[in-house]
C-alpha cells in the first residue's frame, strides 16, 4: 500500500490539468464545455434517474404501426433531444434492432418537444433543448406478411445522458422490449417523410439470420458487413463493407465477373436488390496473390491468403425519399487449404445472402455504421443472379482535365457482328498450314532459327536418311508444342495464345534456358544432351547431332514462338477454339505441321542445301554471333516480364553462369565420380541460387519497393492527376499489374494529354462509339508480343497513318494485353480472334460492325479502314487542305 498516496496525487493532477484545460478546449471549438461534463465523470447519486418502457400498436385503415418508446424523467433531471443544434450535451439515440418481422420506415420524432433554456456557460449565453418530466419518442413501422403482432417482440436499446438541473450528468443505455399495447395519444405521422417499400428493396432474408458477421457451417472463413455511415442524406454517399476473413492456412479466390467452366471458383457479389440507390463495382486493396496450377490444368489463379475486405461505393439520388431502404444481394466464395501445389483440400462452394438498411434522412452528423444481415445461400444461386443482374459500373472519376466518362453505355460484346468468312474445315486448316509457315519468319523465332542453319549446314554433307531423320525429330519437336497447346485449348474457355508469357513462372523458366544455351554457344559450356549444341568445334557439334537434340531444339524453337502471331494464324485460332476438341486438334496440328514442314521438306531434299557454304571457320563465328543473339533474346524477355520479378530473374541467372562455368572444369574423360559430385554441385547452385532470387530477393525486397513506389508517385502527384492515378490502380491484384498501372500513368502524366492513346474499357469505347458517336480505333497489343511492337514502330505510329487519324478526328485507345486482363480477352475472342496483334475500328455510325485486322497489318489497310469508317477522305491531300482553311485538326483523343 505503500504507492497509494502516489497514486493519488496522479490521480488529482490527471483531474486538476483536465478541468483547467477544458474551458481553454472549449473556447478552440473542440467541444462544448459545462459543468454537466464533471458530472458525468464524477456519476449520479440516484439509481433511477430515467426509466425506459416501450410498446407498439398495430397497423390500422388510416395509418401504420407505431412503435413508441417512453421516457419517465425523475424531478429535477432532464435528457436531451434526438437531434441537436449546438448547444451543451449530448443527443439521444434509439437503436432497434434488425429483424425479417418488421422494418422502419421513418424517422423517430418525440412528444412534446423539447424545451429551450438560457444557459450562461463560461460567460456565453446558449440555448439549451432539453427533455423532463415524460417524453415518448415514436416512429412509423411495417409489419411483414405473416407477422403475428401478438406474438411480435421488439427489441432495442436508448442511449442517452440523464443530468440534473445543477449540472450532475451520468450516461445511461437503457435496453427496451416492445409488445403490442393500446397505445397512447400520438400526433399525426409523416408519412409523406417515410419511403414505401419499393420493387428494388430487398426481401426479409430466409432462415437463421446473423447480424453483423456470419460464418457457413463447416467454413473456414468469417464474414463481416457494414454499412457507413448508417444515415445518409438525399445525394449523399456510403460505402458498403464485406470483409472476409479465412482460418490460417486457408485462402478464398479473388472476385471475378464470371464462373469459369473448371478449376477453383472465384469469389462472387452480386447486388440483386440496390433499394433505388447508385451503386458502383466492388474494390478492394488486398493482394491477390496469382499462383500456377497448371500442373493440376487449372493455369494460373488468383487468390487471397488473409483478410480482404470488398468496398461497394453507393449515392443516394436527390430525389430519393426519405426513411430505411434495404439494399440485399448474394455473395459466393470457395475456401481451400493454401499451398504451392495447388492439392490441398477444398470446402464445397458455398454462398451468403446479405442485406443491410439504408436510412436516407433530412440531415446526420454521419458518424454511426449500420452492420449487415446474413444468411445462408448457394454458389449456384449468386451465378445465377450474377447472370441476371447487369455489372455495377466504375466508380465516376473526379473532375480533371482529361477526357471524363459520365454513366454511360457499356459497350455489349455479344451484339458485335464481325466480318468473317465462314469456310470449310479444309479452308482453316490450310490458313492454320500457312500461318504456321510464316510463324518461322516471325521475330520470335529467328534467334533460334540459327542453331538449325548449323545443322543444315552438316546435313548437305550426308544422306538423305539421316538428314530426314534429324528434321523429322525436329518436326516432332514443333508438333508436340502445338498438340499440348491445343489440348490446353481444348479444355479452357479462357485460353488465348501467347497468354504463357504473362506466367512469371513460364518466363522464368524460358529466360534460363535460353540463357544457358547462349553461354553454351559463347563456349563457357556443353549441354549434356547429343547433338543439342555441343562444344569444341562447330564441326565436331554438328557432326554429332543427334535425336534427342534435334527433337528439343523443335520444342524450344516452337515456345519462343509463342509471343508472336503470324497472318492467318488469328483467323484460324478465333475459328477453331470455340469448336470441338477433335476439330481444335486438328487445326492446331495443321499449323504445327506448316511451321515444320521446311525441315521436312530439307530432309527429303537435302540438295536444297547446296546453295550453303561448306563447314569451316565461318561457322564458329556464326556460331558465337547466335550466342549473342540469344542473350539478346534474353534481354527482351525480362522486358516485359513483371519488373518485382526482374532483379530475382538476373541473380538466377547468375548462379546458373556459375553452374555452367563450374560444371564445364569437369571433362568428359574424368572419374564418373567426380562427374556425379560436379553436377550435384552445379545443381545445388542453381537451386540455391532460385530459393535466394525469388525465396528471398522477390519477396521480401522487390515487392515491398513497389508498394513504397506506390506510395511516393501518389504523394508526389498534382491533385488533378490522383484520380487518374486511382484509375489505374483500380483492378491492380498483384505485383505485375501493379508495374504496369505505374507504367501507363507515368506514360499519362508525361505525355501530352491531346495527343496520347487512352487505356481502353467497353465502358468508355460504350460511352465514345455508343453515346457520343466517335469513331474509335482500338490497338490490341501485349509487351510480350515483338510483332505487335514491330507493326506499331513501322506502321501504326507512323506520320501516314497518324495524320489520317487526325483528319478523321478518330480517338485511339490501347488495350494492354500484356496480363491478360479478362476485360479485354473477352473482347478480343468477340472480335473472332485469340491473340494480338489486333487492330479494330469501330465506326461511330454503326460501332457494332467494326473493322478488324487480326496479325500484320499495313499502313494502307489501317487508312482505308479508317475512311470507310468515317467515310471521306483521310490522306495527306486532306490535312492538308483542312490545315489550310484554318480549321485546327481534331485530336485523336
Amino acid at each position: 500500500m505503500a504507492n497509494q498516496p502516489r497514486l493519488w496525487n496522479q490521480t488529482g493532477m490527471i483531474l486538476a490539468l483536465a478541468l483547467a484545460f477544458a474551458p481553454a478546449a472549449s473556447s478552440f471549438g473542440q467541444f462544448e464545455f459545462d459543468e454537466s461534463g464533471l458530472g458525468a465523470l464524477l456519476g449520479g447519486d440516484d439509481e433511477n434517474q430515467v426509466t425506459v418502457s416501450a410498446q407498439f400498436t398495430p397497423a390500422t385503415g388510416d395509418r401504420p404501426a407505431v412503435l413508441m418508446v417512453t421516457a419517465d424523467i425523475a424531478p429535477q433531471w432532464h435528457i436531451y433531444p434526438l437531434k441537436m443544434a449546438g448547444g451543451i450535451g449530448l443527443p439521444t439515440k434509439i437503436t432497434i434492432d434488425d429483424s425479417p418481422q418488421y422494418r422502419v420506415i421513418g424517422s423517430f420524432a418525440a412528444i412534446p418537444e423539447p424545451q429551450i433554456h438560457k444557459k450562461d456557460i463560461a460567460g456565453k449565453t446558449v440555448d439549451a433543448a432539453e427533455h423532463a418530466g415524460q417524453v415518448t419518442f415514436y416512429v412509423p413501422i411495417d409489419l411483414s406478411a405473416g407477422t403475428d403482432p401478438n406474438k411480435l417482440t421488439i427489441r432495442g436499446k436508448v442511449d442517452l445522458l440523464v443530468c440534473k438541473d445543477d449540472g450532475q450528468c451520468v450516461p445511461k443505455e437503457l435496453p427496451f422490449a416492445a409488445q403490442q399495447g393500446k397505445g397512447v395519444p400520438i400526433g399525426p405521422l409523416a408519412l409523406e417523410s417515410s419511403a414505401a417499400p419499393t420493387a428494388n428493396d430487398a426481401p426479409p432474408l430466409e432462415g437463421p439470420v446473423s447480424t453483423g458477421n456470419f460464418r457457413a457451417k463447416d467454413s473456414e472463413v468469417t464474414w463481416t458487413g457494414w454499412l457507413e455511415p448508417a444515415q445518409i442524406t438525399p445525394g449523399g454517399n456510403a460505402t458498403l463493407h464485406l470483409k472476409a476473413e479465412p482460418t490460417a492456412g486457408w485462402h478464398i479466390y479473388a472476385r471475378a465477373d464470371q464462373v469459369p467452366k473448371i478449376g477453383s471458383k472465384p469469389t462472387l457479389i452480386v447486388v440483386t436488390h440496390p433499394a433505388g440507390l447508385e451503386l458502383f463495382e466492388p474494390q478492394t486493396t488486398a493482394e491477390a496473390v496469382p499462383k500456377d496450377y497448371s500442373k493440376i490444368g487449372f493455369g494460373v489463379v488468383r487468390q487471397h491468403e488473409g483478410m480482404v475486405t470488398w468496398t461497394i461505393p453507393l449515392r443516394v439520388p436527390d430525389s430519393a425519399t426519405l426513411g430505411k431502404h434495404t439494399l440485399g444481394g448474394i455473395l459466393a466464395y470457395q475456401a481451400c487449404e493454401s499451398g504451392d501445389d495447388g492439392l490441398g483440400s477444398c470446402e464445397i462452394p458455398t454462398g451468403v445472402r446479405f442485406q443491410v438498411p439504408v436510412e436516407v434522412v433530412a440531415a446526420t452528423d454521419g458518424a454511426a455504421t449500420q452492420p449487415v444481415s446474413f444468411a445462408a445461400a448457394n454458389y449456384s444461386d449468386a451465378a445465377k443472379a450474377l447472370g441476371d443482374v447487369k455489372p455495377l459500373p466504375a466508380s465516376p472519376p473526379e473532375p480533371s482535365g482529361e477526357l471524363q466518362l459520365t454513366a454511360g453505355p457499356t459497350y455489349e460484346l455479344d451484339k458485335v457482328e464481325v466480318e468473317y468468312v465462314e469456310g470449310s474445315l479444309f479452308f482453316y486448316l490450310g490458313l492454320a498450314f500457312l500461318g504456321g509457315l510464316i510463324l518461322n519468319l516471325m521475330p520470335c523465332v529467328l534467334p533460334v532459327i540459327g542453331l538449325k542453319v548449323m545443322s543444315f549446314v552438316e546435313q548437305a554433307g550426308h544422306n538423305r536418311k539421316k538428314a530426314l531423320t534429324l528434321n523429322l525429330w525436329y518436326a516432332a519437336g514443333i508438333v508436340s508444342v502445338f498438340v499440348v497447346l491445343a489440348a490446353v485449348a481444348a479444355t479452357s474457355s479462357s485460353f488465348s495464345w501467347g497468354q504463357q508469357s504473362s506466367s512469371t513462372l513460364f518466363n522464368v523458366v524460358l529466360v534460363s534456358v535460353v540463357f544457358a544455351m547462349a553461354l553454351s554457344l559463347l563456349g563457357v559450356w556443353e549441354i549434356p544432351i547429343p547433338g543439342f549444341i555441343g562444344g569444341g568445334s562447330v564441326q565436331q557439334a554438328a557432326a554429332k547431332e543427334g535425336i534427342t537434340g534435334a527433337f528439343l531444339k523443335g520444342i524450344v524453337t516452337t515456345i519462343l514462338a509463342i509471343p508472336c502471331t503470324g497472318p492467318f494464324m488469328a483467323t484460324a485460332l478465333g475459328w477453331a477454339l470455340d469448336k470441338p476438341a477433335l476439330t481444335t486438334f486438328q487445326v492446331f496440328a495443321a499449323m504445327g505441321f506448316g511451321m515444320a514442314s521446311p525441315y521436312i521438306l530439307v530432309g527429303v531434299y537435302p540438295q536444297l542445301l547446296r546453295f550453303l557454304p561448306k563447314p569451316g571457320m565461318w561457322m564458329e563465328i556464326f556460331k558465337q554471333a547466335m550466342g549473342f543473339v540469344l542473350l539478346a533474346t534474353v534481354v527482351f524477355i525480362l522486358s516485359y516480364m513483371e519488373s518485382p520479378a526482374v532483379v530475382p530473374t538476373v541473380a538466377l541467372l547468375a548462379g546458373i553462369a556459375l553452374a555452367c562455368w563450374l560444371f564445364a572444369r569437369t571433362p568428359a574423360t574424368a572419374e564418373f565420380n567426380d562427374r556425379v559430385q560436379t553436377s550435384a554441385l552445379s545443381a545445388a547452385i542453381v537451386a540455391g541460387s532460385a530459393l535466394f532470387a525469388f525465396g528471398y530477393l522477390y519477396s521480401q525486397v522487390m515487392v515491398p519497393r513497389f508498394d513504397q513506389r506506390v506510395g511516393m508517385l501518389a504523394a508526389a502527384t498534382s491533385e488533378s492527376r490522383v484520380q487518374s492515378l486511382i484509375g489505374e490502380f483500380r483492378d491492380v491484384t498483384s505485383p505485375a499489374e501493379i508495374d504496369g498501372a505505374i507504367q501507363r500513368f507515368e506514360a499519362k502524366v508525361a505525355a501530352d494529354t491531346q495527343g496520347e492513346w487512352q487505356p481502353f474499357s467497353l465502358r468508355k469505347l460504350g460511352q465514345l462509339a455508343i453515346e457520343d458517336g466517335r469513331t474509335v480505333l482500338v490497338d490490341f497489343s501485349a509487351e510480350w508480343c515483338v510483332t505487335c511492337k514491330t507493326l506499331e514502330q513501322t506502321v501504326l505510329h507512323t506520320e501516314p497513318v497518324d495524320q489520317a487519324i487526325r483528319a478523321g478526328n478518330i480517338v485511339t485507345l490501347y488495350a494492354d494485353f500484356t496480363n491478360f486482363p479478362p476485360e479485354i480477352q473477352e473482347t478480343i475472342k468477340a472480335l473472332r480472334s485469340s491473340g494480338v496483334p489486333v487492330i479494330a475500328v469501330f465506326p461511330g455510325n454503326d460501332p457494332y460492325r467494326p473493322i478488324v485486322f487480326r496479325g500484320p497489318y499495313t499502313q494502307s489497310g489501317i487508312i482505308e479502314a479508317l475512311e470507310k469508317a468515317t467515310g471521306r477522305k483521310l490522306d495527306a491531300a486532306a490535312v492538308a487542305m483542312q490545315a489550310s482553311a484554318g480549321a485546327p485538326l481534331p485530336q485523336g483523343n
